[in-house]
């Protein structure tokens, strides 16, 4: 988008159309902070399920609706599913030391 609007101001063009049909992003509620939960209670929660990272990336290339949904001061990594309303977690180590392996 931005190398259109680049070259379209180059070109001396003082019309510029921008597409304005993109949806606005939609948020996905977000989990209480990291003082009032922490990795142990997240697991006991109903909206999320831990799941290994070969299943993981099997969700990062699926063709369900996810939105991240990640927990960086937690060290958790994570998708939404936007039509189930289930947060799948990793812990970013697990998902790295098994990134390094392959």
């Amino acid at each position: 988008m931005l190398s259109y609007l680049l070259a379209r101001l180059q070109s001396g063009k003082k019309r510029i159309s921008i597409d304005r049909t993109t949806k606005p992003m939609q948020t996905t509620p977000s989990l209480p902070s990291p003082s009032h939960q922490n990795r142990h209670t997240m697991q006991d929660r109903l909206d999320c399920q831990f799941v290994g990272p070969q299943e993981y990336c099997k969700l990062l290339v699926s063709n369900k609706q996810l939105e991240r949904s990640d927990e960086h001061m937690l060290g958790i990594r994570g998708v939404f599913d936007l039509k189930t309303g289930v947060r799948f977690l990793i812990h970013e180590e697990d998902l790295l030391r098994a990134l390094d392996k392959s």
